[in-house]
C-alpha cells in the first residue's frame, strides 16, 4: 500500500479511519495520536487529524 492509496480513501465513520490509520502506522513503524477535530456548526464531525506520536508537543490541556 502506498501513501497515494491512503490519501484517496474515504470512511463512513471517524472510528474506521482511526483504526485504518493506526494499523497503517504500526505497519510502517510509528505510532499515532489524535490531534485536531473539526465539527460543523451543527456538531457533525467534518474532519479529524492524527499525527505521529512524537510530532511537536501535546496541548497543555492534556499535560496537566
Amino acid at each position: 500500500m502506498s501513501i497515494a492509496d491512503f490519501a484517496e480513501r474515504e470512511f463512513a465513520k471517524v472510528e474506521e479511519a482511526e483504526r485504518f490509520y493506526c494499523n497503517y502506522a504500526l505497519a510502517i513503524g510509528f505510532s499515532i495520536r489524535r490531534s485536531r477535530l473539526r465539527r460543523s456548526k451543527g456538531g457533525v464531525v467534518m474532519g479529524r487529524q492524527w499525527v505521529c506520536s512524537k510530532e511537536g508537543s501535546r496541548s497543555k490541556k492534556w499535560t496537566k
